[in-house]
């Protein structure tokens, strides 16, 4: 029996999305914006109404993980080393990326992050007291 298959979303969807967004925030921008007068209560409702949308979908359908190899495509990504953040490799062919953040991939499989951050701030503060550069700072 297979696995099945995950939804994307259409062509068509991912095209006009984007679109359908710019095209109401432009005419937002008109109503708020008019000439000789204040914003009506409709519009500012309006706006109020799409800022909890937005918020209620970034809720309840929060950003998952992007597991499929840059190299050979498939959903085979694991994070290097599994106290860490910070580095990928593929377990279906020999792709390796030692900076690329695994951080999505860390939220699905913890179950809290913060023992992993302060781990991670620990070790870039012995690396920085013994002189040695992690290559993961900004400065």
């Amino acid at each position: 029996m297979q696995a099945p298959k995950k939804t994307e979303p259409g062509l068509l969807l991912q095209i006009l999305m984007p679109l359908v967004m710019l095209a109401s925030v432009g005419l937002v921008l008109v109503l708020v914006v008019r000439p000789g007068g204040a914003p009506s209560p409709l519009v500012i409702g309006g706006i109020v109404v799409l800022l909890f949308a937005w918020i209620g979908v970034s809720v309840l359908w929060p950003a998952r993980a992007d597991r499929s190899c840059p190299d050979c495509k498939q959903p085979a990504l694991v994070r290097i080393d599994p106290t860490s953040a910070v580095g990928l490799r593929c377990t279906a062919c020999a792709w390796n990326d030692t900076t690329a953040s695994g951080w999505y991939l860390a939220e699905e499989e913890l179950e809290a992050l913060e023992p992993l951050a302060l781990e991670q701030r620990r070790r870039k503060a012995l690396a920085k007291g013994a002189g040695m550069d992690t290559g993961n700072s900004a400065h």
